[in-house]
């Protein structure tokens, strides 16, 4: 493992820590206070790295008003020969909020599993080879809500994910069901 790996895991194990440290904390606070809110819903967009299009799910928990931990699990399709699985566990931190809309930063960690598809054109006597890549990363970004009904909400994000050799903005758009 060289020492910018070791480096980048070190800082995502820290922030790991620290994103679970401020949910038990928050969470703490939110059973006293006796409220959440849940959103579990469907995202697509785009991202810059291949020029792909990505589409999957996300899952939000509020903890309280201003501190809330998301799940998203998206799929970016092939393009240029390569496809990927990326997973992301942020922390967002909304700022600005009405009844309506809300702003908020992003930060977080990101697991990326990239497959390369060499077509068989390039390589003789096989069919396709395919090489894949894993790395964890780290989010950073910001995103805006807004609540349609009291059980529909609809999110925009903007996020760049710093990763060892594939870094990349990813915008996604998305509708959720509040529960």
């Amino acid at each position: 493992m060289t020492s910018s790996n070791k480096r980048v895991n070190l800082i995502i194990s820290r922030l790991a820590v620290v994103l679970v440290s401020m949910s038990v904390f928050c969470g703490a606070q939110s059973a006293l206070a006796g409220g959440h809110n849940t959103t579990f819903g469907i995202e697509g967009g785009y991202n810059s790295r291949y020029d792909t299009p990505v589409a999957g799910i996300f899952f939000n928990y509020n903890f309280t008003d201003h501190f809330r931990l998301g799940a998203d699990a998206d799929i970016a399709f092939r393009s240029k020969n390569y496809d990927a699985f990326l997973l992301d566990v942020d922390a967002h931190f909304p700022f600005v909020k009405s009844s309506v809309v809300e702003f908020y930063p992003i930060a977080g960690v990101n697991f990326s599993t990239w497959s390369h598809h060499i077509p068989a054109s390039e390589i003789e006597d096989t069919d396709d080879v395919t090489t894949r890549t894993s790395n964890f990363g780290i989010n950073l970004g910001a995103g805006v809500g807004f609540r349609v009904t009291q059980t529909l909400k609809i999110n925009i994000q903007a996020r760049y994910t710093l990763i060892e050799a594939k870094s990349g903005a990813r915008i996604t758009a998305g509708i959720g069901y509040i529960f």
